[in-house]
């Protein structure tokens, strides 16, 4: 081959690799924090613990395990308005609407004002921050906070958190739940239940004072209908204390 052709070969494989590399610059969904994880455990903003440790603990669909997602102090001012607010039997959606159903025996403590998120305090306020950080999303884009108490038995079967194209009502402007968060208020020991369950990928996670589980409900306009999940009981005598996180496509309020 001549120096000629050699040199507008290496040329054309340099233009290649670098349009290669600017597409995949481009691909925004890659730029958010929560999937890289490298990059977010090595973060040092002030509303992240320096204990905090994030995990994939499976590919696809994607879902990290996060030790020390939240503060002790954090959990503490949860618990306390959740239990402030009073817990009450949880529901579901069925045919767009929100019914109460043996499929979800657990009990739901709603942290809001008037329907719509409150001004929290200034340790929950951080919490919304470190959402917003993880996820690149607006504050607005959080659906009010949500605490959940499982009693000895109490569970909820298998679902997925993202609504159907049937619940409009539910839908409305802002669109679908495209994460979830589930972060836990308190621990419960092994062989005590409690664990979140994701029985088509073998996957559980175990309640741990502090930590969260998290995934993708939708990613790059995907449904992840394999995120499928249930809240398994404690055993009798044991309570589970959580709290659900959900994030939609545009602001909720």
């Amino acid at each position: 081959m001549s120096s000629r052709r050699r040199e507008k070969r290496h040329h054309k494989e340099r233009k290649d690799k670098k349009h290669h590399r600017s597409h995949r610059r481009k691909d925004s969904f890659d730029k958010i924090p929560i999937n890289d994880i490298e990059r977010i455990n090595k973060s040092k903003r002030e509303y992240i613990s320096k204990d905090f440790k994030a995990r994939i603990i499976n590919k696809e669909p994607y879902i990290v395990k996060i030790k020390n997602f939240l503060t002790s102090g954090e959990v503490k001012e949860l618990i306390r308005l959740a239990e402030k607010n009073g817990f009450e039997r949880s529901n579901v959606v069925i045919d767009n609407k929100l019914l109460y159903d043996e499929m979800r025996t657990s009990q739901t403590s709603y942290l809001l004002e008037d329907g719509c998120p409150r001004k929290y305090s200034k340790n929950i306020e951080n919490l919304i921050k470190r959402i917003c950080y993880l996820l690149d999303c607006k504050r607005e884009q959080i659906e009010g906070l949500m605490c959940v108490k499982y009693e000895g038995g109490e569970y909820f079967e298998t679902h997925v958190d993202f609504f159907s194209t049937d619940d409009v009502d539910l839908l409305e402007d802002a669109g679908n739940r495209i994460f979830t968060f589930f972060a836990y208020l308190n621990s419960v020991d092994k062989g005590e239940g409690g664990e979140t369950e994701f029985p088509e990928l073998g996957v559980k996670s175990r309640p741990i004072k502090g930590d969260a589980v998290g995934w993708w409900n939708f990613a790059r306009g995907e449904k992840k209908q394999n995120t499928l999940h249930r809240g398994l009981p404690p055993t009798e005598g044991h309570v589970k204390y959580g709290l659900n996180i959900w994030i939609r496509e545009k602001p909720f309020f």
